[in-house]
């Protein structure tokens, strides 16, 4: 994966697996930021209900 702020190679520090989500924990190799992402489970390709939970997990967030 790339970074977010300058595009540079990711490594991930850390892994955590709760249910039906995994929680990477990444640095960047360039410019050393540090950010988390989030991989959702889906059975099938049901994109509405996978749309309607990433909608969910960034009001939970508070990103608009």
């Amino acid at each position: 994966m790339f970074c977010p702020r300058c595009k540079g190679k990711t490594d991930v520090e850390k892994t955590i697996v709760k249910e039906d989500k995994v929680f990477r924990y990444r640095r960047c190799r360039e410019c050393n930021w540090r950010f988390k992402t989030v991989e959702l489970v889906s059975d099938g390709w049901d994109y509405k209900g996978v749309l309607k939970r990433i909608k969910e997990m960034i009001e939970g967030v508070g990103i608009k």
